[in-house]
C-alpha cells in the first residue's frame, strides 16, 4: 500500500498534455470590453460597424437597430450599415449606393506552420426579421495576412447560418509568416441588411504536446 499511494499522488498531478490547448489568441472575443458604441482597442472596423451596449435601449445596431437587438444580450458587436438617414420633415434618404462591404478585424500573433480552429458565431439580418430585411449572399469570414490579402476563407449566407446555429468553422495551417488578421464582413446589397457578430474563438494545439 505505501508503494501505491505514491504512484497514485504522482497520475493526479501529472498533466494529461496530449489534450491540452494554448489560449486564444483572439482579445476581447465576445467584445465586452469596447467602451462605446465605435468599434476599438483591439477591433477594427470596416466600412460602418458598431457596438450594442445597451441591448434593452436598442442602441446604434447598423441598419435596423431594433430587429437587430435582443434583450437578454450583453455587448455584442453588429457589423452592417448605418440606418437610413431620417430628414427633419421624417422622410427617409440612404446615404450610400450598393453594394458595400463591411467588417470587422484583428491582428494575432500566430506560430508558424501550425493548424488553427477559427469559430465565429453571428447572426444575419433574415434570419432574426423576415419581414424588413433581406438575404445575406455574400459574407466571408477568415484569415488575411499582414498585408491584409486573403489567406484562406469561409463564404457564408443566411442559408449557412442559419443551419449551422450561428456557428461558423474555418481550419487552417500557417505558413511561416507569425502576423495575421482574423476578419468577418459581407458585401450587402441594399440598406436592409446587415450581420451581427456574436463572438470570435481560435484554438490549437500547444507546441509541446504536437
Amino acid at each position: 500500500m505505501k508503494r501505491i499511494l505514491p504512484l497514485l499522488i504522482w497520475a493526479c498531478f501529472t498533466p494529461l498534455s496530449a489534450s491540452a490547448q494554448c489560449a486564444s489568441p483572439i482579445e476581447d472575443p465576445s467584445f465586452l470590453f469596447q467602451p462605446s458604441s465605435k468599434v476599438s482597442g483591439y477591433w477594427v472596423g470596416e466600412g460602418k460597424t458598431g457596438i450594442n451596449q445597451n441591448p434593452s435601449k436598442n442602441v446604434w445596431l447598423g441598419t435596423n437597430p431594433q430587429r437587430a437587438t435582443s434583450q437578454n444580450e450583453n455587448v455584442r458587436t453588429v457589423v452592417g450599415f448605418p440606418r437610413i438617414l431620417n430628414r427633419v420633415d421624417g422622410s427617409s434618404v440612404e446615404p450610400r449606393k450598393y453594394p458595400q462591404w463591411s467588417a470587422i478585424r484583428q491582428t494575432v500573433q500566430l506560430r508558424p506552420n501550425t493548424n488553427y480552429t477559427l469559430t465565429v458565431s453571428l447572426n444575419t439580418s433574415s434570419e432574426i426579421d423576415n419581414r424588413n430585411a433581406s438575404d445575406i449572399s455574400d459574407g466571408y469570414f477568415g484569415v488575411r495576412s499582414a498585408d491584409q490579402k486573403v489567406y484562406q476563407e469561409m463564404k457564408f449566407d443566411t442559408y449557412l447560418v442559419r443551419n449551422l446555429s450561428r456557428k461558423l468553422t474555418l481550419r487552417f495551417r500557417t505558413n511561416d509568416a507569425t502576423t495575421y488578421n482574423v476578419f468577418a464582413g459581407f458585401w450587402a446589397k441594399s440598406a436592409k441588411e446587415w450581420i451581427k457578430i456574436y463572438e470570435f474563438r481560435m484554438s490549437s494545439s500547444c507546441p509541446d504536446t504536437e
